[in-house]
Formats: structure tokens, sequence, C-alpha cells
């Protein structure tokens, strides 16, 4: 019965067009042969009918809407229209029917004293006669029949004669050619939940995941410059006709104003500046710019929309073609009230997608497997490291070893020393290798790498023969210049090889790299032409397949994989450890997303609450004595370096936070509860003088700036929720069966973290202090004037850049909040996934 349902829906106008034939043959046979009142039930039904088909496209038409739209251009207009004028005299006849019964009009009054008619004729054959041929008008007699056969006939003139032909046609053309190029806006009556700016070819990707995430009565807006075509073809290629439905496309540029006004963001949730394509359109070699260009002019476009505020912000999400660019704004706060900044990197989502894996158990289901593979690396793991192999140092490349490196921190190496090496190969690794370098020198600056360049011209003397010649430069050991920050705390180490693939040097290379006891080694072919990487992948030595050493080989496939699905499934050669990744139609991963802003959120109110008591342990500390040089030379050592004033004023701005952040500061039973017997004392008073000060306000602007961006802690936030599988797995838990860091592991999984949050910081381009600088700012006591440390963040310069051993000692119980920051993670995601069970 279903299916008979959706087949009358589906050719609903064929089936009134059969019935509108079948009234007709019914009034035909009904003079002939009595049919009693079947054939006036069949012209009811059929009025009826032509009635609705009369005010649905009225209706599309005075909305103008994108639905309106999808039913000319796709719904069979031309056939309704056929639909409309065979039910038209049907319409007519029940018109007249419904009048004869309510104003007892008969049509023998209409046509009295004429031949024409008699008294077998029916009103159907009186209507259909002048609704096709005006020119029968003249049979009417009575006055009444003249008004009533005048009015058939225009309608006949214009549905059949006129309006039909030409105008309908016409009108209805030009408006498909106008759709088809993406030319029709829609100023009301249009609700994107979701606007896309831009056609490159990871919008259809994007576009498909966000239908998920829309109601019935939203859209996905999506403006492009491309042809759009062909833009659509591409698109409603492989989604259903009801998912097509959804999607409005404009024809538009993203750095123009006009274009950008177009755009109804009113009610959009979530903007996505995409931006076209960069291999195809030569303007796009200024992507990034006309990105940032176009965040700008949505800005002007919603500075007058009240929906937007501080507390309701219109995200947009901005990718970022060239990696320097997106490195450089991780770490920048782009102003606007109204608008949440953050920008993406296809190449990163892409590694981000292949490197985190988030199956604990059902390893089946897990697509790309971890690094450390699903039995993790533990502390005990003498030998057990991650080896990554990049061949190409494409931006694909670049960026799976940089995600490597934010997510590869494993416990082994606090006690066994055990990094995680990252190895690139590339034909012209001196170039790659010194941009390389360049981007990340603060990371290079006290990380342990070494080059090893091809220089040999000798065959007998080869490259890999010769690699005791390449040592390993460390410059945590050879210098003392960052002495003062601890001994061998970075746990990654960066391996350059200067070589082809196909070279002798590099296969005798990997397959040692596969044998290496206690290695596990992912390789990753990162050459950017599909070809070129495929041959690549396929003709490693056999030993590299056969090691069990070996977790997978990654090939990257920017178009599609099914020919290396093909040959991955099809041949025992390569155990089915080839994997194609960066498919342009699967690059956004919302549940990514979703994991980091919902745990982030919850890591950062985890750290506010251990920065709240560290501030609270400051202030008792403080009560406890009096103010004077004698007091404020014991709470810092560091106060020679300053004047007694302004540490005095960095004391008073804290209190001055603490009691902003504390309304009830004048409730005495809640004041009490931590611990104050009352705030007449020496401290009170002197502060409260100090806030009368004209000074304070100017003051307080000045304290409140922390010196790291926003945008650079919502980062560190999103790599410490991304590292937590691989926390997981290392310490064997599983926060889905109730399984928490307990306090035996805890102090363990922090020093991972901050040994990964060091990695992460330098990646982000901050440097560790030099010895002065860290004399200068470093907690020897219990309070250092944090005003420091922030005037040396701004400069992007980090107290914390240092070993697990000396941290405490210079900056006051932060291992506490590096446990904080870990604690939170099992929980955070138990709560995450029970949300979206219940969804």
């Amino acid at each position: 019965m279903k299916k008979i349902i959706n087949w009358l829906f589906k050719n609903i106008d064929l089936v009134v067009i059969v019935f509108g034939i079948t009234t007709l043959i019914l009034t035909i046979l009904d003079q002939i042969i009595c049919l009693c009142d079947i054939s006036k039930i069949f012209i009811y039904i059929s009025g009826f009918i032509g009635f609705i088909y009369i005010l649905y496209p009225i209706y599309l038409w005075f909305v103008r809407s994108a639905d309106f739209d999808w039913h000319l251009i796709n719904g069979h207009f031309l056939r309704k229209v056929v639909c409309l004028v065979c039910l038209m005299p049907f319409v007519l006849v029940s018109i007249f029917y419904i009048c004869n019964y309510l104003f007892g009009l008969e049509f023998t009054e209409l046509y009295k004293e004429n031949s024409y008619t008699s008294s077998k004729d029916s009103i159907i054959w009186i209507i259909y006669n002048h609704f096709v041929d005006p020119g029968n008008q003249y049979m009417a007699s009575s006055s009444n029949g003249r008004i009533f056969t005048a009015i058939i006939a225009i309608l006949g003139v214009v549905l059949l004669n006129g309006l039909f032909v030409s105008s309908i046609i016409g009108w209805v053309d030009r408006r498909k050619d106008k759709w088809i190029k993406g030319e029709v806006y829609y100023k009301h009556g249009l609700k994107p939940k979701y606007v896309i700016i831009g056609g490159n070819d990871i919008v259809i990707g994007i576009a498909k995941q966000l239908l998920n995430k829309i109601e019935t009565s939203n859209y996905i807006l999506i403006q492009t410059s491309r042809d759009i075509e062909s833009f659509r073809r591409n698109l409603f290629s492989s989604i259903t006709e009801k998912q097509q439905k959804k999607f409005v496309i404009y024809y538009g540029n993203r750095d123009s104003q006009s274009d950008i006004d177009k755009l109804n963001l009113k009610n959009t949730k979530e903007i996505f500046v995409i931006g076209e394509d960069t291999r195809t359109d030569d303007i796009e070699s200024y992507h990034d710019t006309i990105n940032m260009e176009c965040l700008k002019l949505i800005s002007n476009k919603i500075s007058n929309v009240k929906t937007f505020n501080e507390n309701n912000k219109l995200v947009c999400r901005v990718m970022f073609e060239y990696q320097t660019t997106f490195n450089i704004l991780q770490v920048t706060d782009i102003d606007g009230t109204k608008i949440k900044f953050i920008p993406f990197n296809y190449y990163e989502m892409w590694a981000q997608d292949v490197l985190i894996c988030k199956e604990l158990e059902n390893k089946n289901e897990c697509k790309y497997l971890p690094l450390e593979g699903f039995e993790g690396i533990k502390s005990e793991d003498k030998d057990s490291f991650v080896h990554l192999v990049i061949v190409g140092m494409s931006r694909m490349g670049v960026a799976m070893a940089i995600e490597a490196a934010h997510l590869a921190h494993y416990p082994n190496f606090n006690k066994y020393k055990k990094r995680t090496r990252i190895t690139f190969i590339d034909a012209n690794m001196q170039n790659e290798k010194h941009f390389f370098m360049g981007r990340f020198k603060e990371l290079f600056s006290i990380s342990r790498y070494r080059d090893v360049l091809n220089d040999k011209k000798s065959e007998s003397n080869r490259l890999y023969y010769d690699f005791e010649n390449y040592p390993w430069k460390d410059p945590l050991k050879e210098s003392d210049f960052y002495s003062h920050l601890g001994t061998d705390f970075i746990d990654i180490e960066w391996e350059f090889l200067n070589g082809s693939i196909e070279d002798p040097d590099i296969q005798d290379y990997l397959t040692d790299a596969a044998s290496e006891k206690g290695a596990k080694l992912t390789i990753a072919i990162c050459l950017p032409e599909n070809s070129k990487a495929i041959a690549a992948a396929a003709y490693l030595p056999d030993n590299v397949y056969k090691s069990s050493n070996t977790l997978q080989i990654l090939v990257y496939q920017r178009l599609n994989n099914e020919l290396l699905r093909q040959i991955n499934g099809n041949n025992i050669r390569y155990q089915s450890k080839l994997k194609a990744f960066g498919m342009a139609s699967e690059c956004y991963d919302p549940s990514l997303i979703d994991i980091s802003e919902t745990i982030g959120g919850k890591i950062n109110n985890r750290y506010n609450e251990k920065h709240k008591e560290k501030i609270i342990n400051i202030i008792n500390s403080i009560r406890e004595n009096s103010l004077n040089e004698d007091t404020l030379q014991q709470l810092s050592k560091s106060y020679s370096k300053i004047t007694e004033t302004k540490l005095k004023e960095e004391i008073k701005v804290i209190w001055r936070k603490w009691f902003d952040e504390n309304p009830y500061i004048d409730d005495k039973e809640k004041w009490n509860s931590y611990g104050w017997e009352g705030k007449k004392n020496e401290i009170t008073k002197e502060l409260e003088t100090y806030i009368n000060h004209n000074d304070y306000e100017e003051d307080k602007k000045h304290n409140t700036n922390t010196g790291k961006s926003s945008s650079a802690k919502m980062w560190s936030n999103s790599y410490n929720v991304f590292s937590m599988w691989t926390k997981f797995r290392c310490f064997g838990i599983n926060p889905l069966n109730g399984e928490v860091f307990d306090n035996e592991n805890l102090e363990e999984v922090a020093k991972v973290e901050h040994n990964r949050w060091v990695v992460e910081q330098l990646l982000l381009r901050y440097r560790p202090l030099t010895k002065i600088e860290q004399e200068e700012v470093k907690i020897e006591g219990i309070y250092s004037p944090s005003y420091l440390k922030n005037d040396l963040k701004k400069n992007f310069a980090h107290l914390d850049i240092c070993s697990n051993e000396i941290l405490n000692n210079i900056d006051y119980n932060m291992s506490e909040v590096d446990e904080a920051l870990v604690e939170v993670l099992p929980p955070a995601y138990t709560e995450y996934y029970n949300q979206q069970i219940k969804k």
C-alpha cells in the first residue's frame, strides 16, 4: 500500500490528466446513457483538484520562495500547467453547480430561446465550447449567460490562446535560466541555517555533512563564482531529491560587498568561508587574503543585526589554504564583537581525521589505525616508539607531521627517553627543510633532529651505508644556552632524508625502519599527484608490507580512492595495509569539532577553577602577613627586580580580581567559609583605598590581559582533547566503562600532557625564556608578579616551556594545573558520549 501511495505522489500529474480525461469521457457517456450522478461526482472531484492546482502556484508566486523555483525548474511545471488547463472546465462547471445550489441559477435561463441549448445538453459541453472557442459567445441569449460565457471565453484566451503559449513559457524559460546561473536571489522567506561561501572541491563534502544538522524549514545556502550548473550537477550527483531541495545556490564573488549583502544572515547559525579552488583559478593564489576580506565584509553586513551580540556570535569558520597563514591565525584574535572567528585548514582536518582514532574497543570500526596501535605504549615499554615516515613535503605531508607532533606523546619517554620519530623524505629536501625549520624555528631551537643529504657521487659510497656520518643535533645537550630549562624534555625527534622514494638508499632505509626493534611504523605517501602516490605505495620493499611493525601505509588521494581500494583489496601482497586519505569529498568531520568545542569548554572551566584556587592560596598567604618590605621579599625573590610600588599594585589587582569574581564578598558566612574572620584588616583597608584611587580602572585594563590570545587558548584546549584517546590507550582505561585516571597514574598522565603542551606551544611559535627572563619572572616563593609573565606572552615567550622536573620550581604548583586538565578528560568524554546516544 505504501508503495502505491508513493507512486501516486511521484506521478500525481499524470494521474490527474488521466482523471480529467476519464471525467470528460463520463460526461460524453452521460449524454448517451444515464449514469445518474456518477459524472457529476467526477466533475466535482476534478473541479476540486483543479482548484488546488490554481491555489498552489498562486501561493508560490506570492512568496516567491526557493520551493517555488524548485517546483518551477524540477517539478514538471509545464505538465502542471497542462493539468490546470485540462481541469479548468471542470472547475467552472463545479462553480456553476455550486451557484445553482446556492442561488438557484439554472443554466437554461442563461441560454433560453436559443436552439443551441436543448434539455439534453450538459453544462460541461457549453463551458467546454466557450473555453475552446471564444467565438461561440453569441449563442448565449440572456444577459446572465453573456456574462458567464464571457468569463469562460476570457479564461480560454488567457490559458489556451495567448498567455499559456507565449508569456508563461517565456517567463518560465527566463526564470529557469536565471536559476540555473544562480542569479535568483531571495530577499524574504529564506532562512539558511548554514551559509557556505566558495566552490572549492571540499564544499560538497562539507555540505553533505551539514544536511544531518538542519531542520525541515531550513536551508543550506552556497555562494560561489564557479559555473553554477556544473557545481550543482556535482553536488546533486550523490544525494537524494529530497536533500537537493535543502540547497540554494547563488552566484557571487566573496570579495564583493553587494554579493555578500544578498546573503540572508540574520537567521544563520554558521558561515563557512571556503573560497574557490586554487588549482584551477589563477586569482585564488590570493586565496587566504580574499577569505579575510570576505570575513571583513560579513562583519560589515551584520554590524547592525541585533540578533548577534557578545553572547550570541555568528560562527565564521574560515578556511586557509596555506599553512603559514593558518598557523599565524591560530594565535591571533580577530576583532569583532559579533563574530566568532575559527580558522581551519583542509590539510590539518584530514591529518586529524587520519591520526585521531576515536575507537577504544571497536577496532574494526576505525578506518585508520592510531600511530601507537590499539594496545598503546605503556610506561614500562622500554623499546616501543612511534615512527612516522612522510614521503613528500607537500602541504599534506607537512600537515601530517605537525598533527603527529601534537598527538604522539607517550609515557615511556619520561623513564626511557624513547622519542617519537618523524622522518621526511623528499627529493628537494634542502629547500623544503630550510623552509619548514624556518617556520618552526622556536621548535627546532631546542628539538633533536638530523639531516641526511645525498651528496655522494660514487655508487660504491651510497648515502644509506654512510648514515652514521650524519649525527643527531641536540641543542638542549650541546649548548648551555638552554640549560636553565631542564634536560632532555622534548619527546619528538625529526629526520630529513634527501632522496626520492625509488632511490635504493631510501628503499633500504624503509626496510630497516620496518624491522627496527620496538618501532610502530606508519608510512604516509603525501605526493600531490594521485598516480605518483599510488605508484610509490605499490612499489615499496616487500618486507615493509610483511613486517608486523608496519601498521599502515597511508596514500594521499585528493580526487577519489576507488583505484587504491581495488588494488589494496585484491592483492594479498599489500596485506591490506594501503589506505587512501585526503579525498576532498570527505574532509569535514563535524564530530571532532563538536567534541573539541564541548569538552574544550569543560577543560577551560576546570583550568579557571584551578587558577582561582591559586589566587585563593596567594590571598591567604598575603592575609597572614602584613604588607611590609620583608613580607614582600618573602613572597617573591624576584621582588628585587622590580620596584616595591609595582609589586604592591600587582597584589592589589589580584585582590580586586578576586573581589570582582565573588559578588558575595559582603556575605560574612560565605566569606568566613574561605577562612576569613573579617575584611577589616590592614590589607583590606589598603586595598579599599587603592580601589577608590582614580588610576584603578586604567590599571585594571592593563592587568586583565593575560598576554595570551583567546584563539591560542582555544587551540590549546582542542589539541588536548584530540590527544585524549591516545592517553586512554596508553594508560589502559576506557571512560565508557566508568574508568578514570586514578591517583597512581594521574601524575604520570600530567607529565605526558606537559610534554605534549610544550611541543604544542613551540608549534604555535611561543619560545622558551632566556635565563635572565626566567630569573626575573620565575616563582621561587609563592607569588610572582604575573604581569611580567603576561608581557612576555604578548611577545610569544612562555615561562612554562621547560622540563617537568623544574616546572614547579619556576611556576608555583603548575603541575597540579596539568593534572586538572587531564583529570577532567574521562568524565567529560563519557558525558559527551552519553549525550550523543540520547540524541
